[in-house]
């Protein structure tokens, strides 16, 4: 019996503590950014990250394709 309660209570510790470090690790990793930034001076990332958009290349010219840039 003793056996037994120590595996359930080893398997159960177990799970918990890899659940709890799910949620966890990912909000302590905000908040150590989060705190970095602020002591830096650094403006913190937008929430919702959109895509910029980057402006058009203008065609190479002759010269520079021949120059292989």
């Amino acid at each position: 019996m003793a056996r037994r309660l120590i595996g359930t209570v080893t398997i159960v510790g177990m799970a918990f503590s890899s659940g709890f470090a799910i949620f966890l690790v990912p909000v302590l990793f905000v908040v150590v950014e989060r705190m970095a930034n602020r002591s830096s001076g650094q403006k913190p990332p937008p929430a919702s990250a959109t895509p910029v958009e980057q402006p058009a290349k203008e065609p190479a010219s002759d010269g520079e394709r021949a120059a292989g840039g």
